[in-house]
């Protein structure tokens, strides 16, 4: 699985890169053709979908999930797309290839993409989390544990939009971040998806 998930956002980014060399003016002695740009998306579109479909064939049926469908999307494809617009504008930069004769304004987009990058990255630790009757599993499609319910010790709000469980392991305490589903989620109210996990661990 990870060879295939290395392998689909490798081809994203790079379709992803394709797409930017298209669209961007770039001062280049030449123009770059439209059909790079198609082919970019096609492959961007290709890798996208082939590394949802393997990790999704990889879900449980048999056990509610806790945390939102989309996690993929955040944990591997967000982090990726920013961190591919940070490369693509700092290549502009030191190749000295941006469009117009003002660096400032690549500049200022380069902080702002280290900005977003960072603010992505805690996407990319974030795990599925599903019950089953009296036990809780753990995966970051990587990797999955089986836990029993009285191993969570607590479940709080974490970054924003994110939670995070707190569980004891063998090897001792190990803290679990996801992201609620999408819908249930408010600032004020706890999401019922939570609410459910906090009675099933009589937190």
């Amino acid at each position: 699985m990870k060879q295939k998930i290395i392998l689909s956002l490798t081809s994203f980014a790079l379709g992803f890169m394709l797409i930017l060399t298209a669209l961007v003016p770039l001062s280049i002695s030449f123009h770059v053709p439209c059909f790079i740009g198609l082919v970019g998306f096609i492959l961007l579109l290709v890798a996208l979908i082939y590394g949802l479909k393997k990790i999704y064939d990889g879900k449980r049926k048999d056990a509610k999930l806790i945390s939102s469908r989309l996690t993929p999307l955040y944990k591997f494809y967000l982090p990726i797309t920013f961190f591919s617009c940070l490369l693509f504008n700092t290549l502009m930069i030191l190749l000295n290839i941006y469009p117009g004769d003002d660096v400032g304004i690549f500049v200022a987009l380069e902080i702002m993409f280290i900005i977003w990058l960072t603010l992505a990255l805690p996407f990319s630790k974030l795990y599925e989390v599903y019950l089953d009757n009296n036990q809780i599993i753990i995966t970051n499609f990587l990797n999955e544990s089986i836990l029993q319910t009285n191993c969570v010790i607590s479940v709080k709000r974490y970054f924003l939009v994110l939670y995070r469980l707190k569980i004891v392991k063998e090897t001792g305490t190990q803290k679990i971040i996801f992201l609620p589903h999408f819908l249930e989620f408010s600032y004020l109210v706890t999401p019922k998806s939570i609410k459910e996990l906090k009675s099933r661990i009589n937190y």
